[in-house]
């Protein structure tokens, strides 16, 4: 009765359920066609579940079952993490809540395999099911992702024995079908295009053959050629009517024309196109210039090529568009020359269908350091600058926040423009308990003393960094020859070039800057005021209340003066200056005897406080999910002395995330119950402090002596 109780619970829960045989197949006992129409009745299933005939659970995903879409991590990619890092790359897509009402929230189950299923319903059609991502192995290619979509089925938990060829049952992970979540149109295309993007294998490509196209004479570009490194995706696509749904990590997705929802094609260096609608070829990758034969002259090339010939492509290029600021490049010789950047038509009226219709995803800060509240502060594809005096902890601000960012297994990518050694800014990354081997392999630190050459970017841009810090502001500006003050084209100019190349792919921007000197001007960037009317993600301004140095417990509050999505100043107090808000208290402490990582904490305001934020009060209120992580891993470590943070994590894996740990050490550490030492290779070593030990077993005897006198 076990089947029949769990195959009326998944009915009960809209979904179309039928038998599934038990001889290692997974595949349906009865004819279920028409069960793709309309679903098994109550009687049905009672008669199917109800006789003693051995058999499985299965559910049919689509329309049937209200849209329904399963989307499946396979055993090879659980193991490899590729699980782990989808959810991180929803995160950093400033999707982090659906990520939490799939993955934590919702249904998911474990197949007998080792995969991942995760359940959702989708508030338009599903398509039927699809291979996202797939892996090259000894024994061909291999799906890592797939859906089951309409006119497909899944097997379900509780099923078990020999429904499934090695014994093993599939079994829930996260919630009942009753979590099952409906996302929109917009985020299962978001699921879809983040999956396409972590495939290991592409379909081959069709080489472009040398012709009048291709084929130029010494020192010059033929059309086809100047195309393919020139031309854009966008310069193809748009006319003939697709839809860019999404750009990740440089990679573009389209959607063609006709269509509302889904993915047709994707886009890199290469065009794949997915839909069989389309008349282009399928499972082959073509160039652009080949593409842009085939779809806008038909496949004749030489029409084509005569056509790029007269838009300026090949030979020596006569550019009838507007000059942009030129760039200052760097040759051999040591001589600088100026070149014009290619630009793109961006004159053309936008599309806002996509926003409208809500296919773009508002982006949350998702990137970046957390406040004590559990607040980032950060927001993916945004410019960011924090200001403030001198030995305001700008610098501790930044490497806060690429702590983090190193410690999730991100790409950080470092300019400093005031400091040509790296010396400062590593010392302090050791300090804050970042290992060699992690600042080895994720923080890439450029100093860079010569104008950018300009190629500069592009060996950081395929680094896929999440997070671009430029510290020293007015200093790499100076270095190019752009005026800081008082001509706003030095701000768009450093915007253009060293900004937007890491906001287009996705990465969050943090540069420090100088606070104006005029009091008049109170939360505003030193300089032109191009630098922070451009700005389109958030400015935070530190106000030093105690100094910062070695050995000392320094602290700064920090102010909100522009937030331009408008997700941060909610979490502020209002100051006496309209525009900004009181974010919180920024500290920074390496004045522990007991440990040598210095330590830093962002506290909320207390909202109860009625000094304005003038005179900022820390709220150090724990939650009760806090206390209940500290006191879980203080016991931990209390049984285990001289254990390691990887041991810890693997002993609350599924219970808390790797955040909630570090947050619970930071706590425990802070608060002198635990003691952090270094250990062989860089590792730290948690003991519980003989103090608070002595404490708590003075405090239990002393319990103990008062009920004996009670009983006396």
């Amino acid at each position: 009765m076990i089947a029949l109780d769990a195959a009326q619970r998944w009915a009960n829960a809209g979904c179309a359920v039928i038998r599934v045989k038990a001889d290692g197949t997974k595949a349906p006992l009865d004819k279920w066609k028409e069960y793709q129409q309309q679903a098994p009745n109550m009687a049905t299933l009672m008669s199917w579940f109800g006789n003693g005939v051995a058999c499985g659970i299965g559910v049919i995903t689509g329309a049937v079952s209200g849209n329904m879409e399963m989307c499946e991590f396979e055993g090879r990619a659980v193991a490899t993490g590729i699980d782990v890092r989808f959810i991180e790359m929803l995160i950093k897509e400033g999707a982090g809540n659906l990520a939490t009402r799939l993955f934590s929230t919702g249904y998911t189950q474990n197949s007998p395999s080792g995969g991942l299923h995760v359940f959702y319903r989708v508030t338009g059609p599903v398509a039927g099911n699809t291979k996202l991502a797939s892996i090259d192995t000894p024994e061909g290619v291999r799906p890592l992702i797939e859906t089951r979509g309409e006119g497909g089925f899944v097997v379900v938990a509780p099923s078990s024995g020999t429904v499934h060829e090695s014994g093993r049952g599939w079994t829930a992970r996260t919630g009942t079908p009753d979590d099952i979540p409906t996302i929109t149109e917009a985020e299962r295309d978001l699921l879809h295009c983040l999956a396409r993007s972590l495939t290991a294998v592409r379909p081959p490509v069709r080489v472009d053959t040398p012709g009048p196209a291709l084929a130029s004479a010494e020192g010059e570009s033929a059309p086809g050629e100047d195309f393919n490194a020139r031309g854009t995706w966008r310069e193809i696509l748009e006319p003939l009517g697709w839809t860019l749904v999404r750009n990740v990590g440089g990679r573009e997705f389209w959607r063609r024309p006709g269509k509302d929802h889904g993915i047709s094609a994707q886009a890199d260096d290469y065009f794949y196109c997915y839909s069989s609608s389309v008349d282009l070829p399928h499972e082959e990758g073509l160039s652009k210039w080949r593409l842009y034969a085939m779809t806008h002259h038909n496949g004749d090339f030489s029409r084509a090529a005569s056509a790029l010939r007269h838009d300026g492509f090949g030979g020596v290029r006569q550019d009838t568009r507007v000059e942009y600021p030129s760039l200052p490049v760097l040759s051999i010789d040591g001589s600088v020359t100026y070149l014009p950047p290619v630009v793109t038509d961006t004159w053309k009226e936008k599309d806002l269908r996509p926003y409208l219709n809500g296919d773009k995803i508002k982006v949350e800060p998702s990137i970046g350091a957390w406040r004590n509240d559990e607040v980032r502060l950060l927001y993916p594809g945004k410019e960011h600058s924090v200001i403030g005096e001198f030995e305001s902890g700008k610098s501790w601000f930044l490497l806060w926040h690429v702590k983090v960012e190193i410690r999730l297994g991100h790409h950080v990518v470092y300019f400093h423009y005031e400091e040509a050694e790296e010396d400062s800014t590593v010392e302090r990354l050791i300090a804050m308990g970042v290992s060699q081997e992690d600042i080895l392999t994720y923080f890439h630190f450029i100093a860079p003393e010569t104008p950018m050459m300009i190629d500069s970017l592009q060996q950081h841009i395929d680094l896929q960094p999440t997070l671009v810090i430029h510290d020293g502001v007015n200093e790499v500006m100076d270095l190019h020859g752009w005026e800081v003050f008082p001509k706003t084209d030095g701000a768009a100019k450093f915007r253009n070039r060293l900004v937007r190349p890491f906001t287009n792919m996705g990465a969050a921007v943090l540069k420090a800057d100088h606070i104006a000197l005029d009091p008049d001007k109170k939360g505003k960037s030193f300089g032109s005021q191009g630098k922070d009317n451009g700005l389109n993600g958030a400015i935070f301004l530190l106000e030093n209340r105690e100094p910062f140095g070695r050995n000392i417990k320094g602290r700064s509050s920090i102010k909100i003066c522009k937030d331009r999505p408008g997700y941060l100043k909610q979490h502020g107090k209002p100051t006496e200056h309209p525009r900004i808000m009181y974010f919180g208290e920024f500290i920074v402490d390496s004045s522990h005897k007991w440990s040598s990582n210095t330590e830093c904490d962002f506290y909320a305001p207390n909202m109860d406080d009625d000094t304005n934020g003038e005179l900022p009060t820390i709220d150090t209120h724990v939650s009760d999910r806090d206390k209940s992580d500290d006191d879980l891993i203080y016991d931990f470590i209390a049984k285990n002395p001289r254990c390691g943070k990887r041991v810890i994590r693997s002993l609350v894996k599924g219970t808390m995330g790797v955040t909630r740990v570090e947050d619970a050490l930071t706590r425990l550490i802070h608060s002198q119950r635990v003691i952090q030492e270094d250990g062989p290779k860089n590792s730290k070593l948690l003991t519980v402090s003989d103090r608070v030990q002595t404490m708590s077993d003075t405090l239990e005897s002393g319990l103990d002596q008062q009920e004996d006198e009670t009983d006396e």
